[in-house]
């Protein structure tokens, strides 16, 4: 126990026994700022006592003083630190790749296994097992899903893959066809060397499909055809509809004609009750002329973009 604080207890208990018949409201306040920070409270409800303010305990301020005195001697508490504890460790997960199958094989059940073989009727194939489409479907191109035999999306799936031909300044025309409930293709025709916008083709049968012939024996689907993309100075001399190209805005112009359907296009598609399909100028996309919905026409594939302005930058 420190000196001063033994010295202070003994001034404390003397002025208890031999002082407090003279009382304390003679008695100077205490100097506060010479005790502990914590014993502060106690120092200021003493001052207040011997100033003559209502005592905790009574006149005599004993409580007062002994409550500083006992405060002096124990420490503050002090809330104990929890120590810090580490997170448990966890392993981190490693997910091993599957391991390289021979071709013709895919890894299935831990091990390599034979690729599944699908039939013309059904969808699957490779790792993914077969299933047969129901009555009046067949699978699309590449056999990922069941649609209506020579329906909507079965047509288009042929148009598509008809018109992934480039960019040439001609035009070039076939006819789509259901057949046994399958879509087939006539042989390409293409423009005459006298005008390079217009191209002659026929339709395999006198039927159309959408109009109720027969999807067993054979009707009509779609007249597809593209329009041609002309290249300045390379295509300026080709004739389009008895023009010559001659000029670089004379290629933009036909160019920006060929992104839609012609009137003769529509009226062609109509006289026969078919679909139309069209190869836009820039191939940047796919057009049908929906006659089977009144006529209606719709990107069914890629996003269409003009082709460049010849005096903007």
């Amino acid at each position: 126990m420190k000196q001063k604080q033994l010295a202070r207890l003994a001034a404390f208990l003397a002025g208890v026994t031999g002082g407090a018949a003279f009382g304390h409201d003679h008695l100077p306040p205490v100097n506060c700022s010479a005790y502990p920070w914590w014993c502060q409270g106690y120092c200021y409800e003493l001052n207040a006592c011997r100033a003559g303010n209502t005592p905790i305990g009574g006149s005599d301020c004993w409580t007062e003083e002994n409550n500083l005195a006992f405060c002096e001697l124990r420490a503050p508490f002090v809330q104990p630190v929890p120590p810090v504890v580490a997170p448990p460790f966890v392993p981190p997960v490693v997910v091993a790749p599957a391991p390289a199958c021979p071709a013709g094989q895919h890894f299935s059940e831990g091990q390599c296994q034979a690729d599944h073989e699908c039939g013309d009727d059904e969808i699957g194939g490779g790792a993914v097992e077969c299933q047969a489409c129901g009555t009046g479907e067949v699978p699309n191109q590449d056999q990922t899903v069941c649609q209506e035999a020579c329906g909507q999306a079965a047509t288009d799936d042929a148009a598509k893959q008809a018109l992934a031909i480039g960019k040439k300044p001609r035009e070039q025309g076939t006819a789509l066809y259901c057949h046994e409930n399958a879509v087939h293709r006539m042989p390409w025709s293409y423009s005459a060397a006298t005008n390079a916008c217009s191209v002659t083709y026929s339709m395999k049968y006198t039927e159309s499909c959408w109009a109720g012939g027969s999807k067993e024996t054979g009707c009509n689907l779609s007249r597809t055809h593209t329009h041609p993309y002309f290249e300045y100075p390379k295509d300026k001399d080709v004739s389009c509809h008895g023009l010559k190209i001659g000029s670089k805005l004379g290629a933009y112009l036909r160019n920006k004609g060929g992104m839609n359907f012609s009137d003769t296009d529509k009226i062609n598609a109509a006289s026969h009750q078919v679909e139309g399909h069209l190869g836009v100028s820039n191939r940047t996309c796919k057009k049908a002329y929906r006659w089977s919905v009144g006529g209606a026409i719709e990107v069914f594939d890629g996003n269409c973009q003009d082709p460049p302005h010849p005096y903007e930058p």
